[in-house]
């Protein structure tokens, strides 16, 4: 990794830490490091909408971020997510330049935990025109849409996925059940795309 890349990410890293403050009274946290899942329920998305399951850093910062580590490109994913360890952190795909770079952002510090890039011959483009779409409180909004959709349960996982026709925010909600649901929303209306479900 260049010098002048990282030197730049941890310049935009504390500026949005002074914008946006690093208090740690977040949603939904873990600190027992053996759960997974995000545990967001929706009275709690009503309450703070940027700060996801505990997240300092928001879903437009983490784009930013690894666009910066990545020097541009395509989108192709970002979905926050907690490991089995109890770790936040937003998981970040981009395309680009003939390659496919992988990212880890850790949610909490903003640092990159996991950079892979190897050679890719996608042909999928996106101007960046969508981008602007992609923010916490989008995401927030998504999820509530999601599940009322299922009458409750928590969020495990979200975020948004480049399709042909655009980004798709995808949502995995356990209901008071237990069962797992992958739900697929248009963020551009608001509408159900699909609902799968897992025992």
């Amino acid at each position: 990794m260049k010098k002048h890349s990282l030197f730049l990410f941890f310049c935009l890293a504390a500026v949005f830490f002074a914008l946006t403050g690093c208090d740690h009274d977040g949603l939904g946290g873990s600190s027992d490091g053996g759960s997974a899942g995000l545990g967001i329920t929706q009275s709690q998305l009503s309450q703070n909408p940027t700060r996801l399951a505990g997240a300092q850093v928001t879903f437009e910062q983490a784009l930013q971020m690894a666009l910066v580590q990545t020097g541009g490109g395509t989108l192709k994913e970002i979905e926050l997510e907690r490991k089995k360890n109890g770790t936040l952190l937003y998981e970040v795909e981009i395309l680009g330049n003939g390659r496919k770079v992988e990212m880890y952002i850790d949610a909490i510090t903003g640092q990159v935990t996991k950079f892979k890039e190897k050679r890719s011959s996608s042909s999928q483009m996106n101007n960046g025109s969508f981008h602007s779409q992609i923010t916490s409180a989008n995401a927030a909004r998504l999820s509530e849409i999601g599940l009322a959709r299922l009458g409750g349960g928590t969020v495990e996982e979200m975020g948004w996925e480049l399709s042909r026709n655009g980004y798709i925010f995808e949502i995995e909600i356990r209901d008071a059940g237990g069962r797992k649901h992958e739900v697929k929303i248009d963020p551009a209306t608001g509408a159900i795309i699909s609902i799968k479900s897992k025992r």
